[in-house]
């Protein structure tokens, strides 16, 4: 009986033995399947993440020009002059979506003639060169033209408006008497109110439209300003400034952000 016992013992080991490697082998198998299937889902994830998420540029930089300058004025006229500008930008593209703004400085030169009695009965011209510091505020769209490992061309379509503070200035205006005599007289401040002359208005505020090029890390622009505040109102009825700048720039920080 007990041999009996042991033989159906000894078989029934053997049996399992036999059977333990195959169920080692599928368990095995099973966990590479899981950790394969699970590896998969991951990529795929991952895949579908970087095909709905956008790309986030952020960009900042220097840049200098220069322009024209003239004003939008009732009676008084204005050659055009040339004005200077550096300073520094920043903008955000996401998608496509373009937003920008920076700290500028903006020097205009204005010569104005063509003082009427109604308004300024003894001024015949004046020279101003006023220093302003601008912000702009600008939303636009970035287009890709091509991106490759030796270029990255890209174009930006852009409209918004910016706010100018008055800094500094000086400036010389041509007066006449009642006997027509013609005086020249300095102004250390335009600014600021003198017996002889009505300063400029320190804020100005008015709408920006432009087109820059980039490539690489290079950003060429040209924009349009026109101003909607009065620089001043006691010179004529309307005295807005306009102008068509050229920049360039370089871009000496770059994060790009995909999430």
């Amino acid at each position: 009986m007990k041999k009996a016992q042991i033989a159906t013992l000894l078989l029934t080991s053997m049996l399992f033995l036999s059977a333990y490697p195959q169920d080692v082998r599928k368990e095995k198998g099973s966990i590479e399947w899981l950790r394969d299937k699970t590896r998969i889902e991951w990529r795929n994830d991952t895949v579908n993440t970087d095909k709905k998420s956008l790309a986030e540029e952020l960009r900042i930089g220097v840049e200098a020009g220069a322009g024209i300058t003239r004003v939008f004025s009732s009676n008084l006229s204005q050659p055009f002059r040339i004005n200077e500008s550096a300073g520094l930008f920043l903008n955000l593209n996401e998608g496509g979506f373009l937003f920008e703004t920076g700290l500028k400085w903006h020097r205009r030169n204005y010569h104005l003639t063509g003082f009427i009695p109604q308004y300024s009965p003894t001024m015949v011209s004046a020279q101003l060169n006023p220093n302003y510091l601008e912000i702009p505020l600008m939303v636009g769209g970035m287009l890709k033209l091509a991106d490759s490992n030796k270029a990255d061309i890209r174009i930006g379509l852009k409209i918004g408006m910016y706010f100018a503070c008055g800094i500094s200035g000086n400036g010389s205006i041509l007066s006449k008497d009642n006997s027509g005599n013609k005086t020249l007289s300095d102004v250390d401040n335009i600014f600021k109110k003198s017996h002889n002359f009505d300063p400029l208005k320190r804020f100005d505020t008015g709408g920006k439209a432009g087109i820059d090029l980039y490539i690489n890390r290079w950003k060429i622009g040209f924009e349009y300003t026109r101003g909607w505040i009065d620089i001043n109102k006691s010179f004529d009825r309307h005295v807005k400034t306009k102008s068509f700048d050229f920049t360039i720039g370089y871009t000496f920080g770059y994060r790009l952000n995909k999430r």
